[in-house]
């Protein structure tokens, strides 16, 4: 209706809009996001977009298409990218964007489980896979498991 159609024909000219570039990324991320919200990634984070570009048509299509398992730092950097471009996408829809980037030091390495179901490993299974994996637990799980 912005564009001036009758409301009558706005749903299915936006529906036409929308089908004719879904798999567009230039125009879901450029002209099209400046149109419908006045921002674009191009204007916005000049460097983020052209990466996601460079990483649509030469990652994806070999990955989704022809099977290809991109290597581990490739496969870091398309999760990157992707995460910054859902982070960009949550601020134009006014969403809370939280950091995405985890602080390495905020992990501890093991094995948990927890379940109120009956058909969850007991705490003598978890002790047997924990064994089995090598998993030692720290003075703080010894604790917590003996009270």
């Amino acid at each position: 209706m912005g564009w001036g159609v009758p409301e009558f024909n706005a749903d299915a000219t936006a529906e036409n809009e929308r089908k004719s570039h879904r798999a567009d990324e230039r125009f879901l991320l450029g002209e099209g996001m400046k149109a419908a919200t006045g921002r674009s990634l191009a204007e916005d984070n000049k460097s983020l977009y052209d990466e996601l570009l460079s990483m649509e048509k030469d990652l994806r299509h070999q990955v989704a298409h022809r099977g290809m398992r991109p290597p581990l730092p490739e496969a870091k950097a398309c999760f990157r990218a992707c995460c910054e471009g859902v982070r960009w996408l949550c601020d134009i829809a006014g969403f809370r964007v939280k950091e995405m980037n985890p602080v390495a030091e905020s992990f501890t390495r093991g094995l948990s489980a927890g379940s109120s179901k009956s058909h969850v490993c007991s705490e003598t299974e978890m002790e047997t896979i924990r064994r089995m994996f090598g998993v030692i637990l720290t003075t703080a799980e010894k604790r917590d498991k003996t009270g």
